[in-house]
């Protein structure tokens, strides 16, 4: 089933998007990224993005933001932690150390130069890939990742770190995620020399300004939904040019979906579809392949709030929600634009490699 948004954008471009405007320091528009998918029901999957963006990007450049992030993630409504997190993101320096490293280790098979060196050797190598590879074997059980965990804090003892900490609890993150990120983290501290605490500074939520991201609905029956369309779907998630570096275009059974058959994947796949349908008294017929309604009035006034008539909207309109390109960024031109100040340097063919 292909996952719609609330807008009828596809869902992994929503998320992919929500990184590359945090990379680009465009805050205004992650926050509408990360609201669409908020908002469309997945509040778990937006924290997740944020984290792994956290993680994969800015961790090894602002490590004590965990801290002050997991606290406001605790005590926060979720519409204002993700405004924080976000406006805070967007200031933050970046690089792509921890991305590149652990998608090294998920997708690509370990060098038979190093396939028998225990974790201690790889961290006296100082061989990035080498540890990431480890890292992430290590972490799939418990009894390897709590000796992955105290070799680590071993080895950056004996390099000056003072107390390194790898603790890996997180309802989002993937625990070798975050050990990348830290081993990562103080490599970069030792190659920097410095050890000593940063201030940090943070940006705090105004009041408010979650709400011009809510759900806009059709004001029935004065509104039609076709004419207020192009109003919700007013970004492409390829505004960024990221998008085409981690996924082709989209194919035409994508595109013929939106434009005809999209309820039927949105009441499967999206929370704030499946209980729209519901509240009209909606449900899915198997038999039909279809959704079937109670009663006539029901369903004439679901569509009357909810028909966007997607197939007669404008191209441009079509394009937003389903991006469409020739061209696409190469992972190489990704690593050039975003690279910053990182300390790992990936080899041509593994960005060959992590490009689907």
């Amino acid at each position: 089933m292909i996952e719609f948004t609330r807008y009828l954008y596809i869902k992994q471009d929503v998320e992919t998007a929500l990184i590359g405007s945090l990379l680009n320091k465009d805050k205004d528009l992650a926050l509408f990224w990360a609201f669409e998918l908020f908002h469309s029901g997945f509040t778990q999957g937006t924290l997740l993005v944020l984290w792994n963006a956290y993680y994969g990007f800015y961790a090894t450049e602002s490590p004590a933001m965990e801290a002050y992030m997991k606290k406001r993630e605790a005590t926060m409504d979720p519409e204002e932690f993700i405004v924080t997190f976000v406006s805070n993101l967007a200031i933050r320096p970046s690089n792509t150390d921890v991305f590149f490293l652990s998608g090294a280790a998920q997708k690509t098979e370990e060098d038979d130069d190093y396939v028998e060196w225990d974790l201690t050797k790889r961290l006296e190598e100082e061989n990035y890939e080498a540890i990431a590879h480890a890292l992430v074997s290590m972490s799939k059980e418990k009894s390897k990742l709590t000796k992955a965990k105290k070799q680590l804090s071993t080895y950056f003892e004996s390099k000056g770190v003072k107390r390194p900490t790898f603790a890996v609890a997180s309802d989002h993150v993937a625990p070798s995620l975050i050990l990348i990120a830290r081993t990562i983290t103080y490599y970069t501290q030792i190659a920097k020399s410095t050890n000593e605490k940063k201030k940090n500074l943070y940006v705090v939520a105004g009041e408010g300004t979650s709400s011009e991201f809510r759900t806009i609905e059709v004001n029935y029956p004065e509104e039609k939904p076709p004419k207020i369309f192009p109003k919700l779907a007013k970004h492409s998630p390829e505004t960024n040019g990221m998008l085409s570096a981690f996924m082709p275009s989209h194919s035409n059974e994508i595109l013929d979906a939106y434009r005809g058959k999209w309820i039927i994947h949105a009441y499967h796949t999206t929370p704030i579809w499946r209980k729209r349908v519901e509240e009209y008294g909606g449900k899915y017929s198997e038999d039909d392949n279809d959704i079937v309604w109670d009663n006539d009035d029901n369903e004439e006034e679901f569509w009357e709030r909810y028909y966007y008539d997607t197939d007669e909207q404008p191209m441009e309109i079509q394009r937003k929600n389903i991006p469409s390109y020739d061209v696409r960024m190469t992972m190489q031109q990704f690593y050039d634009t975003y690279k910053k100040s990182g300390i790992y340097t990936p080899c041509p063919e593994l960005l060959e490699a992590l490009t689907d």
